[in-house]
């Protein structure tokens, strides 16, 4: 995120203080919470914690200034036995929405699961589940197979 995109964002909520240090480093402040925000990392550090977390800035802002998020039910939860699910869902045509919809997950998460599953290696994951999520109203099998980022990548044994 830009930091003038992160300062318009800032001045339209309610009780939000923020002073940026440098171009790269923002102080926020609501109430008695504080947060360091580097908006073109996309990191952020939570009330004086050592280690950064990595999250986009307009989730941060959405979830911890404005209290609002919404987030489907299995956000961040493990994926467990619904992988073998997921395959079913993937061969029997069904779109990345549908799927999406049933799994009460994000298409980015979904997505993610789908290339890690594959068995793309990690400089790639990102692109092929940017690739997932170009149309999600076509069958994601579609998207799979008449893809080049997944040819030579086979359902890993485990995942």
């Amino acid at each position: 995120m830009r930091p003038e995109t992160l300062k318009n964002h800032l001045n339209e909520i309610d009780g939000v203080s923020f002073r940026f240090e440098s171009e790269s480093k923002c102080i926020v402040k609501k109430g008695n919470q504080s947060w360091v925000v580097w908006p073109k990392s996309d990191a952020v550090q939570f009330d004086g914690e050592k280690q950064k977390r990595f999250l986009d800035a307009r989730t941060f802002i959405q979830w911890k200034l404005t209290g609002f998020l919404d987030l489907p039910e299995n956000h961040g939860k493990s994926w467990g036995s619904d992988s073998d699910v997921l395959l079913e869902c993937i061969d029997a045509g069904m779109t990345m929405d549908d799927i999406s919809a049933d799994f009460k997950r994000t298409p980015k998460s979904i997505a993610s699961k789908i290339a890690s599953m594959y068995g793309v290696p990690y400089p790639e994951l990102d692109d092929a589940a940017q690739e997932l999520m170009q149309d999600c109203a076509t069958p994601v099998i579609e998207i799979i197979e008449h893809n080049p980022i997944f040819d030579g990548y086979y359902i890993k044994e485990s995942y």
